[in-house]
Parts: structure tokens; C-alpha cells; sequence
């Protein structure tokens, strides 16, 4: 019982990394043990899981930043290309 209870804390504290609780009887303290075990490959395959989904995320933020720079750098030539040509109508204008 000792086990169990001491395995339990030390996953509340965040340890994901213990070794499974030895199972050595069929009662409730066995049964006990095995369901502690179970919750601790659970939250573990949980945590992982998130692991993935935030680096996933980070890559397709990434993505977007580039992507916003780069219509940031076509929007601001059109930008200078629309000012030329005002410009060139504004000459042509004056010398008319």
C-alpha cells in the first residue's frame, strides 16, 4: 500500500517517469496497483500527445509568419508600383 501511495504522489507532482508498480497480488491493493499504473501510461501518452500537438502548432505558426512577410513584401511593391504609375499620370497630366 505504501507503494502505491508513494508512486500516486510522486505522479501528482508531475514524475512521469517511474517505473510501473509491481503487481504481486490479485486483491485490492493489486488491483489498486494496476489501475495507479494505467493512469500513469495514460496521462504520460496525454502529455506526449500535447508535446506533438504544441510543436506541430509552433511549425504552422512559423508558417503563417513567413507567409505574412511575404504578403507584406508583395503588398508594399504593388505599394511602390501604384505610386509610379500616379506619378507618371500625375506628369503626363501637367505636361498636357
Amino acid at each position: 500500500m505504501t507503494d502505491s501511495f508513494n508512486f500516486a504522489k510522486e505522479v501528482a507532482k508531475g514524475s512521469l517517469n517511474l517505473n510501473n508498480l509491481e503487481v504481486k497480488s490479485g486483491d485490492e491493493i493489486g488491483e489498486l496497483s494496476d489501475a495507479l499504473n494505467e493512469m500513469a501510461t495514460s496521462i504520460r501518452n496525454m502529455v506526449n500527445k500535447l508535446l506533438i500537438s504544441i510543436e506541430r502548432l509552433s511549425a504552422y505558426s512559423q508558417e503563417l509568419a513567413t507567409s505574412a512577410e511575404e504578403g507584406n513584401t508583395t503588398i508594399e511593391a504593388s505599394n511602390r508600383f501604384i505610386e509610379e504609375i500616379s506619378t507618371g499620370i500625375a506628369l503626363l497630366v501637367v505636361r498636357s
